[in-house]
């Protein structure tokens, strides 16, 4: 993927966009006194709630709460990274790349690249309707895919000679050091010269989002050519960590439907899309790392994962669960009949059955559980001990009342009627907060602490900061006192405290405080900075801005001070309470009797 934020100067790229001209594209706009206003075009609404800030720069939306700048708009309406927005708006207001030394070299570098990726499937292409491709057709129309099929995927054929692409190519003008970058062939082990990387394989394309061939996977068409499939390796236009398979067929659909199909193989993905499952994609042997889930977030708000029960991916995939989880999106697994792939199960059962697979698919929580009770059968005592403190690694990341709901579930599928409900409960919960202790004496943050950290104050707490805030983002020279005054740490609502911070580094950078600069690639943090800056504007009375800046740190103190639980046998910990508790004094006192600059 293009990293617009280092081919092109995001600043310029901002400046050159008329915000209310793009907006204007697809959102009719009406001019309302200092803004334009218009429907809102990420949710239904019939009295306009969706305001155009032009001169701020920001657009927000006062009924669905979403909001940025024109970066963040492009994202959230067409799906696109931080870095596809910048470029594409780059294009739109006719910026050139920044021109570095070594930016030219690069680009002219990928630019190859794709050509020889391009020219290489192609060839491929021919090569399957042609008479050296007879094998490869047969294998296709027993897995029931049409040559329509087959052109649409860009499907081909490698052939079995040793030089067939490679000579192809040289004749079409690529050179051996480009092809060879490009994956597409490899240098000899015995001798000079280099052979083809595919021989005698069912050539599929892969593809980025903007439909250009980065890869290609090779299916092998005889028992004897092992790997069965044969990848290309990482190259500088292909990365499997960030490239999902058939995605720039699925986006739109993904982004429509809201949800996303995520199988094993590029078979599984076509038999899905036959059938109308269009919003289907595959991973590229690797697990679903965090790029992945940030491509997935901005697509689709539920991940439907359908691998093989026993698979690698899936486990690889419940390990990264966590990370979807942050992202705020849903997980679920599908769980298909015994012996079954989506490939398989839609060629025989029809879509129907798979629907019904994806009705009844389970929470990574939930799956791991009914793994457990399958593993560790509860039939006496030792075996309940067992399956409880395996349990109890499963829900401990959770909240107390997700912990509370699948210890019920667990305990009715483990042990039905058997023994007293609420005392099983209470007995695994019982496990569970072992853990937590244990966790404790190990940190002094648990994950799940850290995660309630992050949420919004109380709302006394929060209109005060937002307050503030407003005034900071509004007035850069109060932000300048404001930043000199407070730390970001005095912030309860993590959004509010990360834009803070952000703009306490452009003032210690010597940089004019500007929150137009901050730019969030998260969509959350985006709509906080858009609902600052479009707000009324606050009138600049230093007098009453420097009673916010007071009661904001007052507040700060007063939360410092409120009791916390303090395990008393730990001496450290005691100290270190103690050191703030005389710290907080001694700062109460200097404002008190005015001696604190």
């Amino acid at each position: 993927m293009t990293d617009g934020r280092s081919r092109y100067d995001v600043d310029q790229v901002r400046e050159r966009t008329d915000l209310v001209a793009l907006i204007g594209q697809h959102v009719t706009l009406k001019k309302r006194g200092g803004r334009h206003i218009g429907l809102c075009p990420f949710h239904q609404e019939k009295t306009p709630s969706f305001g155009v800030d032009e001169q701020k720069g920001f657009w927000h939306c006062f009924g669905c709460g979403k909001g940025g700048d024109a970066f963040t708009f492009l994202m959230q309406l067409e799906r696109l990274s931080f870095p596809e927005a910048v470029e594409r708006l780059a294009e739109r207001a006719g910026i050139q790349p920044v021109e570095t030394f070594e930016a030219p070299q690069r680009k002219e570098e990928r630019d190859f690249l794709y050509e020889a990726n391009a020219a290489a499937a192609a060839a491929f292409a021919v090569a399957l309707r042609g008479n050296t491709g007879t094998v490869a057709r047969q294998y296709l129309e027993a897995r029931g895919i049409t040559p329509d099929v087959a052109a649409r995927f860009g499907l081909g054929y490698a052939p079995q000679r040793w030089d067939a692409l490679e000579s192809h190519l040289r004749k079409r003008g690529f050179s051996t050091e480009v092809l060879a970058k490009a994956g597409l062939i490899l240098a000899r082990s015995h001798g000079e010269g280099y052979i083809d990387r595919f021989r005698h394989r069912l050539m599929i394309p892969i593809y980025d989002r903007r439909g250009r061939v980065v890869a290609f996977g090779g299916r092998a068409l005889s028992a004897e050519d092992n790997p069965k499939y044969l990848n290309t390796a990482e190259t500088p236009i292909f990365h499997k960590s960030r490239t999902l398979y058939a995605l720039h067929l699925a986006a739109e659909t993904i982004g429509k439907r809201g949800r996303v199909i995520i199988t094993e193989g590029y078979f599984d993905v076509i038999a899905c899309h036959l059938a109308g499952f269009t919003e289907a994609v595959a991973s590229l042997g690797t697990a679903l790392g965090e790029e992945h889930v940030q491509i997935l977030r901005r697509l689709a708000e539920r991940v439907y994962l359908v691998y093989d029960a026993d698979s690698a991916g899936i486990n690889a995939a419940l390990r990264s669960q966590a990370l979807f989880r942050q992202a705020e999106v849903e997980v679920r697994i599908v769980c298909l009949p015994a012996g079954h792939d989506p490939d398989t199960l839609l060629r025989n059962e029809g879509a129907a059955v798979f629907e019904r697979c994806l009705e009844e698919s389970l929470a990574p929580v939930e799956f791991e559980l009914q793994r457990l009770v399958q593993q560790h059968p509860a039939r006496d005592a030792e075996g309940r001990l067992h399956l409880f403190r395996a349990a109890a690694k499963v829900l401990q990341p959770l909240s107390k009342l997700e912990r509370a709901e699948y210890a019920l579930r667990l305990i009715d599928r483990a042990l039905g009627s058997r023994g007293d409900l609420t005392e099983l409960q209470q007995a695994l919960l019982g496990e569970v907060a072992a853990l937590d202790r244990s966790a404790q004496r190990g940190s002094t943050r648990r994950p799940t602490e850290v995660a309630g950290a992050n949420q919004a104050a109380s709302t006394a707490d929060a209109q005060l900061e937002r307050e503030l805030l407003t005034a900071v983002v509004q007035h850069p020279d109060f932000a300048v006192r404001a930043a000199a005054a407070l730390t970001p740490e005095v912030f309860n609502h993590a959004g509010y405290r990360a834009i803070f911070e952000a703009i306490c580094a452009q003032i210690a950078q010597g940089q004019a405080p500007d929150a137009r600069r901050i730019v969030a690639e998260d969509e959350l943090t985006a709509a906080l900075i858009a609902a600052l800056a479009v707000r009324d504007m606050l009138p600049l009375n230093q007098t009453a801005l420097d009673g916010l800046l007071e009661r904001l740190r007052d507040e700060y103190d007063r939360r410092q001070a409120q009791p916390q639980a303090l395990d008393l046998t730990d001496r450290a910990a005691v100290e270190a309470f103690t050191a703030k508790l005389r710290e907080r004094s001694q700062r109460f006192a200097l404002r008190q009797y005015g001696t604190e600059e």
